[in-house]
């Protein structure tokens, strides 16, 4: 099972790997995402972690937590000055972030000498979708999901 402060850490990792990213939170729902995106500024990317959820599977003796999560880049847009050019010019930026991000996952994953809960990430369950208009921000989501102890 992800522990969330794990899971926290390693959101903060991310941010201090990727240079265009400046601030890291991990949240639990909409409520808490959307108080911190109303604080987030339009010049800078902020990267989210979404607690997981946890799906056990096998049995008493070989009991694993199929953990499901999403990490969230995102930049504040001002709409009022916003063309679509601009919009896809900010999609295909963000999306230069997103795959950073992707990178560092599959980095961490391939790294035999690494030993944190990133070895776990099953690489095919990556699904990467744009996001428009969250709380006045646009970006990616990153699902993926991890096989881990229980």
């Amino acid at each position: 099972m992800l522990k969330v402060n794990d899971f926290r850490a390693y959101i903060e990792e991310i941010k201090n790997s990727v240079a265009e990213i400046t601030v890291a939170k991990t949240v639990m729902d909409d409520t808490q995402l959307a108080k911190i995106l109303e604080a987030q500024t339009s010049d800078t990317y902020i990267v989210l972690g979404i607690i997981p959820k946890h799906k056990f599977k096998g049995n008493d003796y070989n009991l694993e937590s199929n953990d499901i999560t999403s990490i969230l880049i995102l930049k504040k847009v001002v709409r009022s000055n916003q063309d679509h050019e601009i919009f896809l010019d900010v999609i295909n930026e963000a999306q230069t972030v997103a795959q950073k991000v992707v990178n560092k996952l599959i980095a961490d994953y391939e790294d035999d000498s690494n030993c944190h809960f990133i070895r776990k990430l099953i690489p095919n369950s990556f699904d990467i979708n744009p996001i428009w208009g969250l709380n006045s921000c646009d970006g990616y989501e990153i699902d993926f999901s991890l096989t881990t102890d229980v």
